[in-house]
């Protein structure tokens, strides 16, 4: 359980860190986990409003299918760019 919540924290930092860097898997992973460790705080933010906002689409899905892809993806990679530009 340890191991899973610390990799879904990490994936906060996962996919910034996959188009700004060029690294390999590994050390993409390393990083990402080791930002995630290192800022704490704005970690567990972003994964409270991660968790916001798929608890909010899960509630409405059938009212909110249309806007899916174009709100709820773009506004969990806005906090996630957010939550790693806040930890430079």
């Amino acid at each position: 359980i340890f191991m899973t919540s610390l990799l879904l924290l990490a994936w906060i930092y996962i996919f910034p860190i996959l188009t700004t860097i060029s690294l390999s898997i590994k050390d993409i992973f390393k990083n990402s986990l080791s930002l995630s460790i290192i800022c704490l705080k704005y970690t567990l933010l972003g994964a409270f409003a991660y968790g916001l906002i798929f608890i909010g689409t899960i509630i409405y899905l059938p009212l909110v299918f249309p806007l899916i892809f174009i709100i709820t993806l773009s506004l969990l990679s806005f906090i996630g760019t957010m939550s790693r530009k806040s930890t430079s």
